[in-house]
């Protein structure tokens, strides 16, 4: 059929043909040879055959068949769709999307692989795929999913029921079945073509040979029924082949011989009065069975209405074209980072396979969801004494949680003191205008900080008064649960009391810039400005993260908490004593850290202004890395195809590169079709065009960075493209001869590589004249 010749000239079309370095016009002219040549060789498909031996129990009964599965070439055109399940999603939480990938054939797709391009600031959660056509699927989290094979989805089954069979003024069924796996689940059937081979002679038994002087009844029934129970008339007696249909007259007519009869609605002639061999378009038309399920028992009745001159069935073979909806799922579910900075999140899966993709436009399906930010923010706070002496000193800790699910920026707690209280100072993030107000520019969904304020009594309040207030908190993320955004009251009660008291203050510095595995020396200075001796002093430093104590001074113990607590002793005033620290930088701590380290000063006596107790020192964490760019691709491309550059970005150290940049300039003549990267773990993220924005890098970390351009049809063979490509960072660097690579290579004819060579010199001289 055309159908046939359709798909063997598609196949043709994609033969590879390699060729020594000829000249151009011998080249061009063995291509189109090729190409012709293979319309003609190329095999038109897959049969798969099967035998059922006939049954026993005579001629009219059921008996064997045999099968062959056509399937189409392998050229296969998949289409991905993805839609996101939710029109925006909140940051710290995740989001499903449903990905769809469609065969729209011709052929099977083999290999067919899934790739979701991870947008930074998210990462994979869960991933699922379903094939119904594959038991193979599997998915990573990293953002890939092996679907199998997903079949084509048109595919045609022939069908042959070999069992003779005999009717003489009475009818016989014989019957082929389409299994649930012979053609795709959910196909429908789109072609029905039927060939029937027989026999009329002139004796009641058709095992005895005809008389071809005898004359027979010429009249003869045949009828095609689906599994669905649509009755198609191929042949009937009143119509052709018949004595009186069509006010046609019986007639009696001499033996013909064997006759093998196809019928196709797309014949152009009907059967005429006389049995013969031919293509006929049937009574009624075979595209009655179009929509049908093809699958079950099909049945072909056969008849003859006049005895004495048998109908003798040798076989009939039946033809189905059907199509189906070949589709593969995957489920992808995304964790949405809770300090997502976008409004939107873009991401990208691309699908691929093993066979030819004739149109590539549809492997990349975008989904873009909205990205809100919420954080429900609580506040509590305590009072350090319950019970405070008139003009003594007391300490109030605020603390903020932050339940989720994305992280709260620009959060600010105040306080408003009542009258009772003057502040006496604070967290170095607070300050006094009025009102306590601290601030935070982020805290993380699930983590929580903690604020000190002093106070003191003011002058005038009588003992035995009770003074309490509240805080509250705010943030420019929105919170969706301002209930618990004031805590609850918290006081003390004043009493008169007499006790000595010395005002001691503390005075700490440090190294002010240190690189990884480099040592930050703290020096930490308690006064006592009286006006009594202080006793028992204590200074408490907390080390920050990212640092390890190497050395402590007299007197100075580390705990498992992280502090280092140094026992002082008494203190008289005017008196000042000292301690001495000395840390070590880890080496993953990022170049650009702040390691705030925070210290306190207290004493067994008490302390009437306590906003000098505290001191904090900055030690910024100083870096210097070594990028490296290496660029490859293919070294010949064919003019209207895709080509794909692999960057690899290292660091070779010793301190983790900030904000890495790679920057891809595509040559003219090639067009951005996607850009990615994949980090160490293997999970891709998609690039802003052909830019790609890393990230860090850590010391000895590589990236993998996939650009994918499409090479404009209308170069010409020859033409050389050259791709520069180069990686940036916020971190010095030692060396940056080797943060950019190129790379060349030359649009060829189709299916053939051209060497990068300049005829012509007296080293590569021009071919001869062929």
């Amino acid at each position: 059929m055309a159908r046939n010749i359709m798909l063997a000239m598609a196949n043709a079309t994609h033969r590879r043909i390699t060729v020594s370095s000829l000249a151009v016009a011998l080249l061009l002219g063995l291509a189109v040879s090729a190409l012709a040549q293979q319309a003609t060789d190329t095999p038109r498909g897959v049969t798969r055959n099967a035998l059922i031996e006939p049954s026993p129990g005579g001629p009219d009964l059921e008996a064997g068949y045999r099968y062959g599965v056509t399937q189409a070439p392998d050229v296969a055109d998949l289409a991905i769709e993805k839609q996101a399940l939710a029109a925006s999603v909140t940051a710290g939480e995740e989001l499903t999307y449903a990905i769809t990938v469609t065969n729209l054939g011709p052929g099977a797709a083999t290999g067919v692989n899934v790739l979701v391009l991870v947008p930074p600031g998210s990462r994979v959660v869960a991933i699922t795929a379903d094939n119904p056509f594959s038991g193979s699927e599997f998915c990573t989290l990293n953002g890939t999913c092996e679907l199998g094979t997903l079949p084509s989805p048109t595919s045609g089954i022939s069908l042959a029921n070999d069992t003779p069979g005999q009717a003489d003024g009475s009818i016989i069924n014989r019957t082929v079945t389409i299994e649930s796996d012979d053609l795709p689940a959910g196909a429908t059937i789109v072609d029905v073509d039927l060939t029937i081979e027989f026999e009329k002679i002139d004796h009641e038994n058709c095992s005895l040979p005809a008389n071809l002087a005898d004359s027979y009844n010429k009249e003869i029934v045949f009828y095609l029924t689906s599994p669905g129970g649509t009755r198609v008339v191929l042949v009937e007696s009143q119509y052709n082949w018949g004595g009186s249909g069509l006010g046609s007259t019986y007639t009696a007519i001499k033996y013909g011989g064997d006759v093998t009869a196809t019928f196709d609605d797309s014949a152009t002639s009907v059967v005429g009065p006389m049995p013969e061999s031919g293509t006929f378009r049937p009574v009624q038309p075979l595209a009655a069975f179009d929509g049908e399920s093809p699958f079950g028992m099909w049945t072909l009745t056969a008849g003859d209405d006049n005895v004495q001159d048998a109908l003798c069935l040798a076989r009939f073979e039946l033809a189905v074209t059907a199509v189906a909806d070949v589709e593969a799922t995957v489920s992808l579910v995304l964790g949405v980072d809770p300090d997502y900075a976008g409004d939107a999140l873009v991401n990208q899966v691309r699908v691929s396979a093993g066979a030819t993709d004739p149109d590539e436009t549809n492997n990349i399906a975008t989904a873009t969801t909205m990205v809100n930010a919420e954080a429900d923010l609580g506040i509590a706070k305590s009072v350090l004494q319950e019970e405070l002496c008139l003009g003594a000193y007391n300490v109030y800790e605020i603390e903020v949680t932050n339940d989720g699910p994305s992280d709260a920026v620009d959060v600010s707690v105040t306080d408003v003191l009542p009258n009772a209280l003057v502040y006496g100072g604070g967290s170095p993030r607070c300050t006094y205008d009025g009102a306590v107000r601290c601030g935070l520019e982020r805290l993380p969904a699930g983590e929580s900080h903690s604020f000190l304020v002093g106070v003191n009594l003011a002058p005038g309040v009588d003992g035995g008064t009770w003074i309490a207030n509240t805080a509250t908190v705010a943030s420019a993320t929105r919170d969706p649960n301002p209930a618990n955004d004031t805590s609850p009251e918290a006081g003390f009660t004043a009493v008169q009391c007499s006790l000595p008291a010395a005002d001691l203050a503390l005075v700490k510095t440090a190294t002010e810039t240190a690189g990884a595995g480099e040592q930050i020396t703290y020096t930490l200075t308690a006064h006592n400005l009286g006006p009594s001796d202080a006793k028992d002093v204590t200074i408490v430093d907390t080390l920050p993260a990212g640092v390890t104590l190497v050395e402590a001074g007299t007197g100075c113990t580390a705990g498992d908490d992280g502090t280092v607590t140094c026992s002082v002793g008494g203190l008289a005033p005017g008196g000042q004593v000292s301690a001495t620290l000395v840390v070590l930088v880890d080496g993953p701590v990022e170049p650009g850290t702040s390691l705030e380290n925070v210290a306190v000063v207290t004493a067994a006596t008490p302390d009437t202004y306590m906003a000098n107790n505290v001191d904090a020192a900055n030690t910024r964490v100083a870096g210097l890395a070594n990028l490296a760019l290496d660029k490859q691709g293919p070294p010949g491309v064919v003019a209207g195809k895709l080509i794909t550059y692999t960057l690899i970005v290292s660091n070779a150290g010793p301190t983790t590169a900030e904000s890495v940049v790679v920057a891809d300039k595509l040559p003219e003549g090639v067009t951005l079709i996607a850009a990615s990267f994949a980090t160490g773990e293997g999970r891709p993220s998609a690039c802003g065009g052909a830019t790609c924005h890393l990230g860090d890098l850590a010391a000895s970390e590589k990236v993998t960075v996939t650009v994918v351009g499409r090479v404009d049809a209308g170069l010409l063979p020859g033409t050389v493209l050259t791709n520069s490509a180069s990686a940036f960072s916020d971190t010095p660097e030692a060396d940056v001869l080797d943060d950019s690579d190129d790379h060349t290579c030359r649009v060829t004819y189709y299916g053939l590589y051209l060497p990068l060579i300049s005829w012509g010199t007296a080293s590569q001289p021009l071919p001869p004249d062929l």
